[in-house]
Formats: structure tokens, C-alpha cells, sequence
């Protein structure tokens, strides 16, 4: 089977309070979302993660390694080896190696799969839109040329919008979503 899932924020202590999630604290939230993911998905599964696993280089290190699953990472802004977070591309082959010792199979930026009939995007953030609140990092959207989009970042902010599906945890209780799940909203 194939999951997607984004913006865990593994060890990001304000992300329960920006998000209103039902935690007490980073442990108890970490440990929900690895329970429910472990839950979910096999260790021959594929799992997607779109993005913002953690900005904790400790997280990376304790949590990756006991996710089931062969990962790979759409990068995301809060994950440590994003490229906005160095110039240096020593910095960022030591960043990346740390995801991938610990559990990444594989690192992008962005990627384009097949579901049912259609081609459908993968990136952390969605589509740029000049009426958005958020008009940060334009650069480093997808632009959108009328194909479904697979994205995080937005978090709470929606689940749907036109042919953007946020696959974040936020929209998805806190677990990864089935493929087959993802290809029933594209369908719709």
C-alpha cells in the first residue's frame, strides 16, 4: 500500500498551540502520531511524507528510525535539510545525510506520480494564490497548471481547495492517508 502524510512537526512544541492540537505536550503528541502511523502502515508499505518531519535533528534521529514503512521526503521549511535552511552545499550533503541515515530512502523537493488516470503533484506547500494570507516563499511553490497537487503547510487551514488536497496530519487525525483514500477524493 501507499500513504501520504505531512507536518508532523516531530519535538515542535509550538505547533500544538498554532494549531490547537490535542496535546499536552511534544511527547504526548509525538507519541500519538507514531502510534497511529505504526498502526497504519507495514513495514513493505511506501509512505509519502510531504513535508515539515521535524526541524529536531534529535527527532530525526529517535523517531525516523521506528516509523514503519519505506520512507521518502518531499522536503519541506521545517525540515532541517530544506534547502532554504543553508547555502553551503557541504552543510546541506551532512544535513541531507542525517535524514537519510536515519530512515529516508529518498529526498526531493518535489515530485509527480500516477493515481487512477491522472497525473497528481507532490510538494509540501500548495499552489502559490495572490488573494492567499500567506504569500510567503513564492518561489518555492509548484506552479499550478491544472493538475491535482498532494501538499502540506497549510495545516488547519484546509482540507480541499479547488485541486490542492492537504494530506497533512492535521486533516487526517494525526495518521497517514491510503492511496486508496487519496484516489476517492480525486475522483469525487
Amino acid at each position: 500500500m501507499i500513504y501520504f502524510t505531512s507536518d508532523q512537526h516531530f519535538g515542535h512544541r509550538r505547533i500544538i498551540e498554532y494549531c490547537k492540537r490535542p496535546y499536552a505536550n511534544t511527547h504526548e503528541m509525538d507519541r500519538d502520531i507514531i502510534d497511529k502511523y505504526n498502526s497504519i502502515v507495514k513495514e513493505n508499505d511506501l509512505v509519502y511524507h510531504l513535508g515539515d518531519f521535524s526541524l529536531s535533528k534529535g527527532a530525526v534521529r529517535s523517531i525516523l528510525p521506528i516509523l514503519k514503512g519505506h520512507k521518502i521526503l518531499i522536503k519541506g521549511n521545517h525540515d532541517w535539510c530544506h534547502p532554504i535552511h543553508s547555502k553551503s552545499p557541504e552543510k546541506m550533503t551532512n544535513r541531507e545525510k542525517l535524514y537519510l541515515d536515519h530512515g529516508f530512502k529518498e529526498l526531493r523537493l518535489e515530485d509527480r506520480i500516477y493515481i487512477g488516470d491522472r497525473y497528481v503533484n507532490l510538494h509540501h506547500m500548495p499552489y502559490f494564490d495572490e488573494k492567499h494570507k500567506d504569500l510567503r516563499y513564492k518561489d518555492l511553490r509548484p506552479v499550478d497548471k491544472g493538475e491535482w497537487l498532494l501538499h502540506g503547510h497549510v495545516h488547519t487551514s484546509w482540507k480541499t481547495k479547488g485541486k490542492m488536497l492537504n494530506v497533512g496530519v492535521d486533516q487526517w487525525n494525526f495518521a497517514p492517508v491510503s492511496w486508496d483514500e487519496i484516489k476517492a477524493v480525486l475522483d469525487e
